[in-house]
């Protein structure tokens, strides 16, 4: 008979995954939808955290959800808050002045009103920056700037979220 379809799609490339060309679409999972929470004086951080990602070279897997610029609005909340919805997990990059800043504790208390996991980072190993009361106050521990700690943690939360 014919050459009819096996019901399996199947996936030629050189980034199929664990040096096979030839996977299936089921063999790929998709990667963590993460926003980024941080003070305006780490953006610099937030930027290189960005870039390491997408990097072939670092071994981080994830998708950006959050805003790429800011909004010069009032009624900013509505956008960011959607964005913090649609993610998996919420990395907030802990430095100086992130405990006061009220856009980030908002966006750290949103995580948690919508059960999304959030993960503090330290933006310098050599700093105890104080934490965020909402955080404080979850016991959410803190990940030093470790690549592979970092993604050992998104994949972790995620995990527990979706089983």
């Amino acid at each position: 008979m014919g050459g009819g379809s096996t019901g399996v799609r199947t996936v030629y490339s050189t980034h199929a995954g664990k040096g096979s060309y030839n996977n299936t679409i089921e063999d790929y999972e998709e990667k963590p939808k993460v926003f980024l929470s941080f003070s305006m004086r780490n953006k610099i951080q937030a930027d290189l955290f960005r870039y390491q990602a997408e990097d072939d070279k670092y071994s981080l897997e994830f998708e950006d959800t959050s805003l790429k610029y800011p909004i010069e609005n009032v009624n900013w909340h509505g956008p960011v808050g959607t964005k913090i919805e649609q993610s998996d997990v919420v990395i907030v990059f802990i430095g100086e002045d992130t405990h006061k800043r009220p856009a980030v504790n908002w966006e750290i208390r949103t995580a948690y009103q919508n059960d999304i996991p959030v993960i503090p980072v330290r933006v310098q190993k050599d700093r105890r920056f104080r934490l965020p009361s909402a955080i404080k106050r979850n016991g959410d521990y803190t990940v030093q700037w470790k690549l592979n700690e970092i993604q050992h943690r998104i994949e972790e939360v995620t995990k527990e979220k979706n089983s």
